[in-house]
């Protein structure tokens, strides 16, 4: 074979090679881009608590929103309504609004059987307390509550 050939594939296919890794790292990276863009030009944070069983927000793994949550209980009462409490922080120097979602889920398939979303409005340097009364009433066998918590600028 012609060493002109040869060297045109081998060109070609060292070519092909490099471009589909581009193409693989921009697929990869890309939308992981544009989630990390668009949470930072909302300057809003949002953390998921583990189960309420686990750790309580506060604690020392969770960050961002989550953490300006403390006291935090959910669980159902003996009529097996569950109902959720805990106290917002806010050590900002601005007025925050605050996203508060409470999930309740199967602790083996993670299916949600009920959801709430509450919204906060706290002032600078203030504290609101979070009381949400019997906001899903039904089984409690095997589920658990998690709370995820987002911030923003009001």
């Amino acid at each position: 074979m012609n060493t002109h050939i040869r060297r045109s594939r081998l060109v070609g296919l060292a070519l092909a090679l490099a471009l589909m890794a581009i193409l693989a790292a921009a697929c990869g990276s890309s939308s992981h881009k544009s989630a990390t863009s668009a949470s930072t030009a909302l300057r809003s944070t949002t953390t998921a608590a583990p189960p309420a069983s686990s750790a309580p927000p506060g604690g020392a793994l969770e960050t961002g929103a989550l953490s300006e949550l403390t006291g935090f209980f959910c669980a159902p009462d003996a009529n097996r309504a569950w109902s959720a409490s805990g106290t917002l922080h806010n050590s900002h120097h601005t007025t925050e609004k605050y996203n508060v979602q409470l999930s309740v889920a199967s602790r083996k398939t993670s299916t949600v059987v009920a959801q709430v979303v509450k919204n906060f409005t706290v002032a600078a340097s203030q504290s609101e307390k979070l009381d949400i009364k019997s906001f899903y009433q039904g089984s409690v066998d095997g589920l658990t509550c998690t709370v995820h918590v987002t911030r923003a600028d009001a």
